[in-house]
């Protein structure tokens, strides 16, 4: 009978052996797979970060250019007021 129970022993630690090797196996592949998709997360994070930064500085400088033409824009009717107001007998067009 003894001889019985060491068998059932030996065959419960040969399945929790088992058992242990598919968890650590698992436990493995999983780290890998983390490992690549958070090296994916961070390439798209960058390009991401590229492209929007991209894009602010195109619009900074559009928004740049945009007023310095109303500036511009501003200057020449502050011009033509001034003109009209000391020679208003000057036809301006």
């Amino acid at each position: 009978m003894s001889g019985r129970i060491s068998e059932q022993t030996e065959k419960m630690r040969e399945m929790a052996q088992t058992t242990l090797d598919k968890v650590k196996e698992a436990v493995s592949k999983y780290m890998v797979e983390s490992q690549k998709l958070r090296e994916k997360a961070d390439t798209s994070v960058r390009a991401t970060y590229s492209t929007a930064k991209e894009m602010n500085e195109k619009a900074v400088a559009f928004a740049e250019t945009k007023f310095r033409a109303g500036s511009n824009l501003q200057s020449v009717f502050c011009r033509r007021r001034t003109l009209k107001r000391w020679a208003p007998s000057i036809k301006i067009i």
